[in-house]
């Protein structure tokens, strides 16, 4: 079975709690909530090569197509640039048996997809260098709804308005359902986001515990600690918060 490293730069909801992890860590304030949750909504859409995005390639793949500005090398490996982001894909594919498939294609029922990105965005509300690697299994093409689990992780040195942050996140990707026009619908991203400030004096490292719950209506719920809650539009990634 073929793993797959993902680093970067989710309708759903996400809920970030912040939590001690070091002798440096400490309580996030507001700004740095209001913060996160603009990074995670920018380079989660489909717009940006955010991670919906990504999953857009992954259905492309296993069915046997190759996205634009990607190629197959040599080596098996699908990949290229857009634009500042150069993408590393490896697939294998197998029928509804269980049985491998000599190449991906329309009968393909399951995938193990690795992905490895780096570069750098540049969105409206974010500019980030990104490294990004890990694992999917797109499972059900052919019997169910799809769904993608997985594991992952991001690095990014970003600037978030006008606040600089080097952030990397451990994601997991758990029953996230797809409808028919590769949208995620249900399940759930865990994310856990160690933050460090770079333009705070003191204390500046910070750990934030996100969920993204996906739900059916193209949007976002972003809940950090439980109670400062933001919707997000999962095309353009804005966010907009719903309560403090």
């Amino acid at each position: 079975m073929t793993r797959f490293t993902f680093a970067l730069g989710l309708a759903a909801s996400l809920t970030i709690a912040a939590c001690s992890d070091g002798s440096n860590d400490r309580q996030p304030t507001a700004q740095e909530y209001d913060a996160i949750a603009t990074h995670v909504g920018s380079t989660t859409a489909k717009n940006g090569n955010g991670e919906l995005a990504s999953m857009q390639d992954a259905f492309s793949l296993v069915a046997g197509v190759t996205p634009l500005g990607l190629a197959l090398d040599a080596n098996g490996h699908i990949g290229g640039s857009r634009g500042s982001l150069t993408f590393d894909y490896q697939v294998t594919c197998t029928d509804v048996n269980g049985a491998s498939l000599p190449a991906c294609g329309d009968a393909t029922n399951k995938a193990d997809i690795q992905l490895a990105l780096t570069g750098s965005v540049d969105l409206p509300n974010v500019t980030a260098s990104v490294d990004k690697h890990g694992h999917w299994e797109l499972s059900d093409l052919k019997t169910a709804a799809p769904k993608l689990d997985g594991d992952g992780s991001f690095t990014f040195d970003s600037m978030i308005g006008q606040a600089s942050y080097h952030l990397t996140y451990d994601a997991h990707y758990d029953d996230v359902v797809f409808d028919a026009q590769h949208t995620p619908v249900s399940g759930s991203i865990d994310y856990t986001i160690h933050a460090t400030h770079m333009d705070a004096s003191a204390n500046d490292s910070f750990t934030v515990d996100a969920v993204i719950t996906f739900t059916s209506d193209g949007h976002a719920t972003i809940t950090l600690d439980g109670t400062a809650k933001y919707s997000l539009d999962l095309t353009t990634g804005v966010v907009v918060k719903i309560t403090a």
